[in-house]
């Protein structure tokens, strides 16, 4: 037996020698020849294993010089030839990693498996995830290195070493690659992922981190083959470059990582640690995680140590976690990456600038990112609450966590479930009545209510009202948030001062905890803001807003989802007080932090991304205020959250510019949609609710309706008139199309009662001289005018006039128009020489308003009867 083994050796390696065509680096297609040599030597493979072979080099190549003729009979090894020479017997050996010492013995095992190996040599040979967790770990511990070692550390001692005596099959010169130094399918093999990662982790973290990603895709270990790069790039031929003082050039690295993440399609990006991950901040891992996401479109999975998921958890039970979720989020900025060669980090900062930005590929990171710690967060957990292995309370507390970081980011459906599982770990262990269960019935609450249930909301914060007050525990923090969504709830129904009331509230108990200055207290001085801006208070407004962002810059946090909301709702002020280009820039800046942080795609993003489409109607960028608003559409219909009060502002805004883009029909029922919507969340009776009125009220008037544009003026003028909203510029506008729509019906009386009450408040208010007042005096001479009474309709437009002047408007279209009214009285009355004074005034402005015009290129034309009557909203919490 033992003879015609050896004598099996010497053919199968004949045979191998000649399938390869007299080269050692195998060809992809399978000869008759080599095939019998794979036969035998899997026969080989077997017994080698079990240590029954043993024989020198010197025996070997003997065996080579001479063939038994009986074997050389069989069919089998027809074209064996009769003879290989020594040195090519030690070519064989030295390809494979072997001794050539005539006296050294052959490791079958080795040769077998280099035989038999198919992909020596491919650009895209990886190492399995099981030879890393044995063979790799075993040798470092021999060469002294800890399970902490770092890449950097092992790769002097242990990963050059390793093909040092190989021969490498790219070049035929000793000193290979690793991973071309190890043979066989358990240890090597075709890869399909690429790690990408950097020199500085821990070998350990890396091969548990490997480990981890097969048991969770439930892949074989041996079978699993990765791409990386510390192992499968040659670093022989790296430190001999380094020794001539030469430098790989950046555009070989480029082909080189280009052509692996393009060949396995799939790339592993292993980020540690969590909070503060230094992938990021290595310009290489930018470069592959680019190559994926932006060039070859490849799939991504983030992955961390087992260990960091559980750091993750504990900083989630701490309560600081959320806040560290967006801080790691926001901060990732590859402009920051190092790298150890300058030029490495300059070519490839500009092909990311020159490519996506980099902005969106922080983002497009960003987003991959918080895929994983959502895996870590929502996966992990659920996987604990199905085997058991959490206590109850720990659980449920986790459940609330994990929950409101759910909700965050828009996954509602998701949130309810692991909010329904907290909820019943606290039913069953008893443990609702407690500070805790108060907290989470708060977070389900305000669920409710961002997904249009009032009702279950208003349920749910009575409940955790009670809990808190029976517990003791209402001059908390907590109870604090609780006062802040029910105040908001308050504010949607249209009952301001309530929700001023609760508001403040909520601040007396932050102060009095000494909490005012937290993530909290700045989320409750934005709210409060909003409600002050809601007044008609912007100095208190933006006085609130102010504090809030100097505690948000103090805790750091300004670049979280909550600071996107203090700038959304700076920026409505702004808005407000027409400075256009500060509230945009305000909006901007909370759009990219809501990018960052992946919030974008949720409700208080459709909210902002409203906002900015507000100001760009107003700005006249008509496509670019038609994206923001199919955006936020968009968003709304994904998340659920059209049938609320956010969700009717956008229909608003949407049925308004549809209607003046001259589509009347769909225009109009998207007002009346968001009527109907403001109806079943009991937000009609409002001030918002009375604006909507009035634009869909507006809208009949446009199509010639004053019979039933009356019956909604009036019954805004009802809701304002009950909720003591009148005296405000809101409600002078609405008395002035109340009193036009009545004139269209012939109704004069009316119609000169509304503008009575119009002049009234604005006397009341000292505010006279105003451009409201303007327009009511402008009505005014339009009724005198129809009423036959000329002298009256020329004074009222000529103290319109008078008022326009004193206030820097006079240089307007109405105001042009206005001057050819009073051209017809002065005819009338036979005031010709004021009418020639009049007619060159209506000419000189037309003449203004024609040369500004010619300076701009005009990009939109606005309805005038629905014109800007905004309502603005900002995510308040």
């Amino acid at each position: 037996n033992s003879c015609l083994l050896r004598a099996w050796i010497v053919l199968a390696l004949r045979c191998f020698r000649v399938a390869s065509g007299g080269h050692v680096c195998r060809q992809s297609k399978k000869s008759p020849e080599k095939m019998a040599a794979e036969r035998v030597f899997a026969a080989l493979n077997r017994i080698a294993h079990d240590d029954v072979i043993g024989i020198k080099v010197r025996e070997l190549k003997k065996l080579f010089a001479a063939v038994p003729p009986a074997l050389l009979a069989d069919e089998l090894f027809a074209a064996v030839p009769p003879a290989l020479l020594a040195d090519e017997v030690c070519e064989v050996l030295e390809c494979a990693g072997l001794s050539t010492e005539d006296e050294s013995f052959v490791d079958f095992a080795v040769l077998c498996n280099f035989v038999l190996d198919e992909f020596i040599g491919n650009k895209l040979r990886g190492v399995s995830v099981e030879y890393m967790r044995q063979r790799l770990m075993e040798e470092m511990e021999a060469a002294n290195h800890a399970y902490s070692a770092k890449v950097y550390e092992i790769e002097p001692t242990v990963i050059r070493p390793k093909g040092a005596r190989t021969k490498c099959p790219e070049d035929g010169r000793f000193g290979a690659a690793y991973v071309n130094s190890i043979f066989g399918k358990d240890s090597a093999g075709l890869a399909s992922f690429m790690l990408s990662y950097t020199w500085g982790y821990a070998v350990g973290d890396i091969v548990d981190t490997l480990a981890a990603f097969c048991q969770s895709k439930r892949f074989e270990q041996k079978r699993t083959y990765i791409w990386i790069c510390c192992l499968c790039i040659n670093q022989h031929r790296v430190k001999e470059a380094q020794a001539l003082g030469q430098t790989v050039p950046f555009e070989s690295f480029e082909r080189a990582f280009g052509e692996r993440v393009s060949g396995t399609g799939h790339i592993i990006a292993m980020m540690s640690p969590w909070n503060d991950p230094a992938y990021i901040s290595r310009i290489w891992c930018d470069f592959e995680m680019y190559t994926a996401v932006h060039v070859v479109k490849s799939q991504v999975t983030i992955v961390m140590p087992p260990g960091e998921a559980e750091k993750l958890r504990e900083e989630l039970l701490s309560g600081r976690g959320l806040s560290e979720v967006w801080r790691v989020l926001a901060n990732l900025d590859v402009e920051k990456a190092e790298a150890s060669i300058p030029e490495d980090k300059k070519s490839i900062l500009e092909m990311i600038e020159s490519g996506p930005g980099f902005h969106v590929f922080n983002t497009k990171t960003a987003e991959h990112l918080q895929a994983w710690i959502l895996q870590a967060c929502e996966g992990e957990l659920l996987t604990s609450l199905q085997a058991g292995g959490l206590e109850h309370e720990t659980a449920a507390c986790l459940c609330t966590e994990v929950g409101g970081l759910l909700k965050k980011i828009g996954c509602f459906d998701r949130a309810s479930h692991i909010f329904s599982e907290g909820l019943r770990l606290r039913n069953l262990s008893d443990a609702l009545q407690t500070k805790a269960g108060a907290i989470l019935l708060t977070d389900i609450g305000n669920l409710k209510e961002i997904q249009g249930d009032p009702d279950g909301a208003l349920e749910l914060y009575s409940q955790a009202h009670e809990i808190f007050k029976s517990t003791d525990t209402f001059e908390s923090p907590e109870a604090a948030t609780l006062l802040r969504y029910q105040g908001k709830a308050k504010g949607d129904r249209g009952d301001l001062p309530g929700k001023l009331e609760l508001y403040l509230e909520a601040r007396r108990i932050l102060e009095s905890t000494g909490t005012l200055d937290t993530i909290d207290g700045a989320s409750l001085l934005s709210s409060l803001g909003a409600a002050r801006r809601q007044a008609g208070d912007f100095d208190a407004a933006l006085e609130a807003y102010e504090q809030a962002k100097r505690i948000q810059e103090g805790l750091g946090t300004m670049k979280t989802p909550e600071g996107a909301t203090l700038l959304s709702n700076m920026g409505v002020v702004k808005l407000r007080q027409k400075k256009r280009k500060g509230a945009l820039m305000c909006f901007k800046e909370a759009q990219h932090i809501r990018e960052k942080t992946g919030t974008l795609e949720t409700p208080a993003g459709a909210t902002l991304l409203t906002n900015i489409g507000d100001v760009l109607e107003s700005m006249n960028d008509i496509e670019g205020h038609i994206e923001m608003y199919e955006r936020a559409m968009k968003i709304r219909e994904a998340t659920g959250t059209l049938e609320t009060v956010a969700g009717a502002i956008l229909l608003s805004s949407i049925g308004r510019r549809t209607f003046n883009r001259g589509d009347t029909t769909e225009g109009l029922a998207l007002l009346e949609q968001a009527v109907s919507i403001r109806e079943k969340t009991q937000s009609l009776d409002t001030d918002a609710g009375a604006k909507l009125i009035k634009k869909v009220a507006d809208a009949h008037m446009e199509l010639g309706d004053s019979c039933r544009a009356v019956g909604l003026y009036e019954k805004a003028f009802e809701i304002r008139r009950a909720s003591n909203a009148l005296a405000t510029d809101a409600g002078v506008s609405l008395l002035s199309q109340l009193s036009k729509a009545r004139s269209h019906q012939q109704d004069i009386a009316g119609a000169l009662q509304a503008v009575a009450i119009v002049q009234q408040m604005l006397e009341a208010k000292d505010v006279a001289e105003t451009i409201e007042a303007a327009k009511a005096l402008v009505i005014l001479g339009d009724l005198e005018e129809q009423r036959g009474n000329a002298p009256r309709a020329l004074d009222a437009w000529k103290q319109a006039q008078e008022v326009r002047k004193n206030i820097g408007k006079l240089d307007c279209a109405i105001s042009a128009e206005t001057f050819k009214k009073m051209v017809a009285a002065c005819m009338v009355i036979g005031e010709l020489q004021a009418a020639k004074e009049f007619e060159e005034a209506a000419e000189e402005i037309s003449k203004k308003l024609a040369e500004k015009a010619q300076s701009k290129t005009p990009t939109g034309n606005l309805s005038s009867s629905l014109t800007v009557d905004r309502t603005l909203s900002a995510a308040e919490g």
